[in-house]
């Protein structure tokens, strides 16, 4: 069992340390002697836990560790997204909100209040209409066929407002955009006088673990230019945390092991 204990404080050690660590402060660090921390390494960077830089030489965690951190619970996801949503909380003066798949169900399970309280659907725990909310139909939109087809034989359709999508072929047809501009609008769909944007975030698997939005009343985005903003504004803010989450890091450090042994 000891080289599964040693090999557990190796990666222990390295998370306590985001920059890395040299060879020679690893084996200090762990009091073993060099060479053994190389075998213990060498094993770990086969196995995708822990990648060695190419200049500095240093160890660093691996995607396959970050692929075990990013299938745990929502916490996670918030916990990385925090910096981040307080940050588009701050520069929109919106309310941003994440949510995520449970069950058959879109919930929100992060929120940071706008300067321009609302009194609307979107709350902390509560559930997420499919067809009708931008962040619900952003995780539709990136399931498998099965599973997105087993949730639509879910969904009533309710109209919430005039503008709600209430047929099942017309939603389909608006998860397809969705996926072609990587975004939604909610524009009056959910609730009167509401708008919303949402974008998806991504793990080291690449999958949609949670779609990030913010919500405004509708009088303060009537005009393109505001509108455009908080688009973009979500869209990159997403592209941001995805990459925190470790979105394309499997396939970049795929390629960097192929060019290291061509």
């Amino acid at each position: 069992m000891q080289p599964v204990v040693r090999a557990l404080r190796v990666l222990t050690s390295l998370a306590d340390h985001g920059g890395g660590l040299g060879l020679q402060e690893l084996a200090d660090l762990l009091g073993l002697p060099p060479s053994t921390v190389y075998r213990l390494t060498a094993v770990l960077i086969d196995e995708g836990f822990v990648v060695r830089t190419g200049q500095g030489k240093r160890f660093m965690l691996g995607a396959a560790v970050r692929r075990l951190v990013a299938s745990t619970s929502s916490d996670y996801v918030r916990r990385v997204a925090e910096p981040t949503m307080a940050r588009l909380n701050r520069a929109t003066g919106e309310t941003v909100f994440l949510a995520e798949l449970v069950g058959k169900e879109a919930v929100c399970f992060a929120i940071m209040q706008g300067t321009r309280p609302l009194r609307m659907y979107v709350q902390l725990g509560s559930s997420l209409p499919l067809h009708a909310a931008a962040s619900a139909r952003v995780l539709l939109a990136h399931l498998d066929e099965v599973t997105a087809a087993a949730l639509l034989d879910e969904v009533e359709f309710t109209q919430w407002t005039p503008r709600t999508i209430t047929d099942r072929r017309e939603l389909v047809r608006h998860l397809e955009l969705i996926r072609d501009r990587g975004y939604d609008i909610c524009d009056d769909e959910m609730e009167n006088h509401v708008w919303a944007v949402a974008a998806p975030l991504r793990d080291i698997a690449g999958e949609v673990r949670a779609a990030l939005a913010v919500v405004a009343p509708l009088p303060t985005v009537g005009d393109a230019e505001r509108r455009a903003e908080l688009q973009s504004a979500v869209v990159s803010a997403a592209a941001e945390l995805s990459t925190e989450l470790g979105a394309g890091q499997s396939q970049a450090e795929g390629s960097a092991s192929h060019a290291a042994t061509a």
